[in-house]
């Protein structure tokens, strides 16, 4: 089992529909891994987290929501949210 830090997301509809994917790695401005929702929503159920950290440096894991979908667990914050990452560029 595996814990991955979101550093992006991906959207469809050029940016503006449901999340459809996320970059993960260890550094902010570069993501190692793209992963689709599909393959996110496999790795939790095999056992793998997946968290982001907010500009306040709370910690927010992911969940599989609704189907198809992933969201952040909900709490009190709102800068640990999947919605508050950059979008991926492809390139990085």
């Amino acid at each position: 089992m595996s814990d991955y830090r979101v550093i992006c997301i991906e959207r469809a509809n050029g940016g503006v529909g449901h999340i459809t994917g996320i970059g993960t790695g260890s550094s902010a401005s570069q993501a190692d891994k793209h992963w689709t929702v599909s393959e996110v929503r496999t790795a939790i159920r095999s056992g793998d987290t997946f968290h982001t950290v907010g500009a306040s440096g709370r910690k927010a894991y992911i969940e599989s929501w609704d189907i198809p979908g992933i969201r952040t667990k909900p709490d009190q914050s709102k800068d640990d949210n999947l919605e508050a990452l950059r979008m991926c560029n492809p390139f990085k």
